[in-house]
């Protein structure tokens, strides 16, 4: 169970570290969608680092005894 546990929120935490990179990197499909959607492109690098951490938080759950 620990085994699938680790592959499982490794995977999560390397999809919202793509996520986080395309925010970072002003990709100009993401930009246009966060517009739509009526959120501010300075929000963007904010966004980022919050997915940074909560991946970062996903991989250190790994070692972190409940």
């Amino acid at each position: 169970m620990f085994a699938s546990s680790v592959i499982v929120s490794s995977l999560l935490a390397a999809v919202i570290s793509a996520s986080a990179l395309r925010k970072l990197g002003r990709s100009s499909d993401t930009v246009a969608s966060y517009r739509t959607a009526g959120v501010p492109e300075s929000w963007l690098t904010g966004l980022a680092i919050l997915l940074l951490a909560a991946a970062a938080a996903l991989i250190v759950g790994h070692w972190w005894a409940p």
